[in-house]
């Protein structure tokens, strides 16, 4: 019952930030244990979270992380959903194996 009162409360305090998915940003991930680290998000496909941490990709099983971080990689997921993937005019995320990102159109394959 506190959990979900906690992220009740919570969940309007994360809408309020209009959170970039790709914007470099560093974002708290906590896990089940409670241990916190500081990291930009990357992706998610809902069972894995992809984050920079210190210059390295690294995958976070979702399950390993606490609900509010669960919260936030869905949240963060979400905002970096692409309108259409046919828009010629949509801006993609694309990240490198260092997990440098920046933001373009896909011209053609």
């Amino acid at each position: 019952m506190k959990l979900i009162l906690f992220v009740l409360f919570l969940t309007p305090f994360l809408s309020f930030f209009q959170l970039n998915a790709q914007d470099g940003m560093l974002h708290p991930w906590t896990d089940v244990k409670g241990r916190t680290l500081q990291a930009a998000f990357i992706k998610s496909d809902g069972v894995t979270v992809t984050i920079n941490w210190n210059g390295q990709v690294v995958p976070i099983p979702m399950s390993n992380l606490s609900v509010v971080s669960q919260a936030l990689a869905k949240k963060l997921s979400v905002v970096d959903a692409p309108t259409s993937p046919l828009d010629p005019t949509a801006l993609y995320s694309w990240t490198d194996s260092k997990g440098r990102t920046l933001k373009a159109r896909f011209i053609k394959a």
